[in-house]
């Protein structure tokens, strides 16, 4: 929970984004997902 954050912390993109990433990344790889920011990598769009 966050303490400014609303119900749904829809006001809070940037606190909630990088986890649900995480989470979604962890169950398409079945548990096996690369950490990228442990490796310093970073996902850039050409």
């Amino acid at each position: 929970m966050y303490e400014h954050g609303n119900p749904v912390v829809n006001n809070m993109p940037y606190a909630y984004r990088p986890l649900v990433a995480d989470w979604v990344a962890d169950h398409l790889y079945a548990g096996q997902a690369p950490n990228i920011r442990s490796a310093g990598q970073v996902a850039v769009s050409s």
